[in-house]
């Protein structure tokens, strides 16, 4: 049995009564590094302890590091193992199976307890950060163990990304003899310090909502409530799911728009404008006690799962992959024939789009219409016939103009958006 002593900063004060008592009584002392102010207190009672600084050069990353330091220890005759920060907040313990843990103060609650900050602040060890478990600007935040230069250069990058270079953060440290001190620094200026060691510590106070660096979908959940509150927007509080509906139908299509120029810039500030219409809806489902964000998010999340058997439940998926996702599809809506599947498209969808999805749904269905030729045959008899140039006359003559264009593999709605383009071109040449 190895039992993992939770020694803080690692000082002889955070220990508890019950450490101290492990400590003296056991075997084998193992400290995680010599780094650790309490190797001084061993030493002036002159009980014997190993290192495992070895370990650290000999791994080249944490996954190893910790795997090697597991390996070790289970070798030992049941260790006391001494590490920084509670016990329970440390990776190499959390892969420790046969193992008793004696908590101590947390690295994060050593550096709050010195700031003088009472806070619920979100804990988040260097490791973590770089496996990308990131600190939210929605809360107090401090990150623990800095222990070099690099680690903090690694992490100023990564925190730069959601806080900006130049947000305040308060660097805190302590020295091997457990002196304390802090120092108000921008996050620029994190691997610019004196002293690394595992106590090193920075504390990130959540952001005044007009000094966030970059808003994310919660804050935009935020704005839009607002807007609809009754103290909000006079127009966006009065907003239904049905006098929306134009608006999302727009938005979309400037995305369209944004991607055919190649427009980057555009694309994601158009896509933002499709978020704010979903966002919108959920926020007046919310309002009328229909759906909010949250089963929006649940339900695609779990369509995309039932969709994917292959990917993730590991089923062996026979066949081809798109014929599968069309049947999950038909399952999940319970449509049973291929007039219900073609029911199903929506009437409000572009008829060139609409009549495409309807003559590739009867395809997958094994019904074939006129190969190319023939098709090409029935629009040639259509416009030589003696007829009234009517709507359905016409509907005829363009529908079999889609049918055509999917069975030479063209997309209908692209090649008239594309002819459309071309004729204002050239347009432009005349006064």
């Amino acid at each position: 049995m190895i039992v993992v002593i939770g020694a803080g900063s690692g000082k002889k004060e955070n220990l508890t009564l019950d450490a101290f008592n492990a400590i003296k009584n056991a075997e084998t002392v193992v400290l995680k590094t010599e780094k650790m102010p309490i190797a001084n207190m061993l030493n002036e009672e002159k009980i014997p302890y190993i290192t495992l600084d070895h370990i650290y050069e000999e791994s080249n990353d944490f996954d190893e590091l910790n795997k090697n330091i597991k390996d070790f220890l289970i070798n030992l005759d049941s260790p006391v193992y001494v590490v920084h920060g509670s016990g329970l907040d440390d990776t190499s313990v959390r892969l420790l199976q046969d193992k008793i843990v004696l908590p101590g103060v947390s690295l994060s609650n050593c550096a709050l307890a010195f700031l003088n900050i009472s806070t619920d602040a979100k804990s988040y060890t260097t490791t973590e950060v770089l496996e990308g478990f990131l600190p939210s600007q929605h809360t107090d935040n401090i990150i623990t163990c800095i222990d070099s230069d690099l680690l903090a250069s690694e992490v100023k990058c990564i925190l730069a990304e959601i806080f900006g270079d130049e947000y305040p953060v308060i660097f805190y440290t302590e020295d091997f003899d457990g002196n304390q001190e802090k120092k108000d620094i921008l996050l620029y200026e994190l691997d610019m310090q004196k002293n690394y060691n595992h106590t090193t510590s920075i504390y990130i106070k959540k952001p005044d909502f007009d000094d966030v660096y970059k808003y994310d979908c919660l804050h935009l959940l935020n704005i839009m409530e607002k807007l609809c509150s009754k103290d909000g927007c006079p127009w966006d509080s009065t907003q239904t799911h049905v006098s929306l509906r134009p608006y999302l139908i727009e938005e979309a299509y400037e995305v369209l728009d944004a991607i055919n120029k190649d427009d980057i810039y555009s694309l994601y500030d158009e896509l933002g404008d499709v978020l704010y219409q979903i966002v919108f809806h959920s926020c007046i489902g919310k309002k009328c006690g229909e759906f909010d964000f949250n089963d929006i998010t649940d339900a695609i999340s779990r369509k995309m799962i039932h969709r994917h058997p292959n990917i993730f439940n590991n089923k062996n998926i026979q066949g081809n992959l798109n014929d599968n996702w069309e049947q999950l599809k038909k399952e999940e809506k319970g449509l049973n024939t291929t007039y219900e599947v073609m029911k199903d498209i929506p009437q409000c969808m572009a008829s060139l789009m609409r009549a495409q999805k309807i003559l590739h749904k009867n395809e997958k269905a094994g019904i074939f219409f006129n190969n190319k030729s023939q098709t090409i045959d029935k629009i040639t008899d259509l416009i030589n016939e003696q007829k009234d140039f009517d709507e359905q006359y016409l509907g005829d003559i363009l529908f079999e103009l889609v049918k055509l264009c999917s069975q030479c593999g063209v997309n209908p709605e692209l090649a008239l958006y594309k002819k459309i383009e071309s004729f204002i071109q050239e347009q432009s040449k005349n006064p």
